[in-house]
């Protein structure tokens, strides 16, 4: 029984350091801002973006700096550069980007969200799209173009994603 739950705490606190790094990674990207420091040696006074971020959440949110950065075992602290880049790399495969003209005329890119389904078809994408786009009061009638990655799921003529949502 004691192995059970140590190992739910265990996850319960991978979850946490790695929505941590999620959300700092979030934030750098729609800042539009640099990741790493040029020093992130223990004793440098800056370190980058990321790990101050990180810092700062676990100062804001005492569950959070409890398993975060030196808290963390030393072999998953979710910091390394490689990890920086592969939280990069799949939020820029994976997000759902709105991309619009502000007041002046300006175009805007914003990371909206990410979001779990549980399927992939047209449909419970576009019902997961609806949701979304709800919760920030859009409407999906107000779509004047979107972009796929060439899924079938997602831009076929006929039954995709992107027919579901122009019908």
């Amino acid at each position: 029984m004691w192995h059970l739950i140590r190992n739910t705490y265990k996850k319960r606190e991978y979850k946490i350091r790695l929505s941590a790094s999620i959300l700092a990674t979030k934030g750098l990207l729609n800042g539009v801002l640099s990741f790493r420091g040029h020093d992130e040696s223990e004793t440098s006074l800056y370190k980058g973006h990321f790990l101050d971020l990180l810092k700062l959440f676990g100062v804001i949110n005492e569950e959070i700096g409890k398993v975060i950065l030196s808290n963390a075992p030393k072999n998953n602290q979710m910091t390394a550069p490689l990890i920086q880049k592969e939280i990069w790399m799949f939020l820029k495969r994976n997000k759902w980007l709105l991309r619009y003209v502000d007041k002046f005329g300006f175009v805007k890119e914003r990371f909206v969200g990410l979001v779990h389904v549980m399927e992939t078809t047209a449909l419970s994408l576009k019902k997961a799209i609806h949701e979304l786009f709800a919760n920030y009061n859009l409407s999906l009638s107000r779509i004047r173009d979107q972009g796929y990655d060439g899924a079938s799921n997602m831009s076929g003529e006929l039954n995709g994603l992107k027919a579901s949502i122009l019908k």
